[in-house]
C-alpha cells in the first residue's frame, strides 16, 4: 500500500472523523496501522478499485487531475531520483525498499 510508509506523520494530524483510502500495492499487499493513531476517531478505512467504475467515469476523473494538481489539491509524495541513480532506484523498487513513489527526473 503506497501509502503506509508515510502514514504515521500525517495521521497524527488528522481530524477526529476522516476517511483512509487505500489505493494500489505497489509497496507491498500488507500494511501495518498503528492502534494510537486511529484511537478515539471516527477514521473509516476504505478499499478502492477502478473496476468499480465505468470507463467514462475514470476519463471524467483523470481529466480533473490536472487542475487539481494546479490549485495544490493533489500533492504527491514522491521522491526525484536523477537519472544517473535510475539503476539504483530501480533495484530500491524490486526489493521493496522504496518508502515511496520514486521519479527519475534528468
Amino acid at each position: 500500500m503506497p501509502w503506509v510508509a508515510s502514514r504515521s506523520s500525517c495521521d497524527r494530524r488528522r481530524s477526529s472523523a476522516s476517511p483512509v483510502v487505500q489505493v494500489g500495492n505497489a509497496a507491498g499487499a500488507a500494511g501495518t496501522l498503528a492502534a494510537p493513531i486511529f484511537r478515539n476517531k471516527l477514521v473509516s478505512i476504505l478499499p478502492h478499485t477502478n473496476r468499480a467504475f465505468s470507463s467514462a467515469e475514470r476519463v471524467a476523473a483523470f481529466e480533473q487531475l490536472p487542475a487539481y494538481a494546479q490549485t495544490g489539491a493533489l500533492r504527491l509524495d514522491v521522491e526525484r531520483v536523477p537519472l544517473d541513480d535510475a539503476a539504483s532506484a530501480w533495484t530500491r523498487v524490486k526489493a521493496g525498499t522504496a518508502t515511496r513513489k520514486l521519479v527519475i527526473v534528468p
